[in-house]
């Protein structure tokens, strides 16, 4: 299947995040005196190499590779290996496709199989695809962590994916907003307890950033997973 015209069109800079306060190729060496979207920047850029799509290739992955930046743009962003991915390193489909670094790419394999394993334990199915509603975006942090970080989104990398939806091969859906427990409760059926274990693996596992409606009401009605640098990672 290929992409909406949409998802690979380019994403619009319009918000105003936090400016990354000099051009990486112009700045200090020394990492601690660069500012946050600098330090995301690099963190993303030093993720892999030139292999990665090479590498993704050789999966079950489906996708389209995009132009390469060496630098973010003015406001910060970019994603330095993007590629539009529409289906995971293991087969699972991303509908509609997200545009996202190569190393995101690669990563998401981990989720995948993580997901796999959960699907297959409660419902004897696999994942089919996921709904995404976010992938690259140049914006600011949202939400409960907006407090914590003098960085922007990882969604402004390419280093992030929102998930609505998990379509199972056997013709279920499991739905964020539908079927994720309220208030913290203890998942009482078994799409609630397959949304929170896959969020406590992909943290525990993944050693990845797995957000969720228990995080704040930004997530209401979505799974975040990122892998950000781990000054980037607090909380849960």
């Amino acid at each position: 299947m290929a992409p909406t015209s949409s998802a690979l069109a380019p994403a619009p800079d319009a918000t105003s995040p936090s400016p990354s306060r000099r051009r990486i190729a112009d700045g200090p060496t020394d990492a601690e005196v660069l500012s946050r979207p600098e330090k995301q920047w690099r963190w993303i850029r030093e993720a892999t190499d030139d292999t990665c799509r090479a590498r993704l290739r050789d999966t079950a992955a489906r996708f389209i590779g995009l132009p390469d930046r060496d630098e973010p743009n003015g406001n910060g962003c970019g994603i330095p290996r993007a590629v539009a991915l529409i289906r995971g390193a293991t087969g699972v489909r991303y509908q509609p496709a997200i545009r996202v670094d190569c190393s995101f790419a690669l990563r998401l394999g981990e989720i995948e199989t993580l997901m796999h394993e959960e699907a297959e334990a409660r419902f004897g199915a696999r994942v089919r695809a996921v709904g995404t509603i976010g992938s690259y975006a140049c914006r600011d942090v949202r939400g409960r962590l907006r407090g914590w970080s003098g960085g922007i989104s990882e969604h402004s990398f390419g280093n992030a994916v929102d998930v609505t939806h998990f379509d199972l091969d056997d013709g279920q859906r499991i739905s964020v907003a539908r079927h994720y427990p309220r208030d913290r409760k203890p998942a009482a059926r078994p799409p609630g307890a397959f949304l929170r274990r896959v969020v406590a693996r992909v943290w525990d596992e993944a050693d990845m950033r797995a957000l969720s409606p228990d995080f704040d009401r930004s997530h209401a009605g979505h799974l975040h997973f990122d892998a950000g640098s781990r000054w980037w990672r607090r909380g849960r």
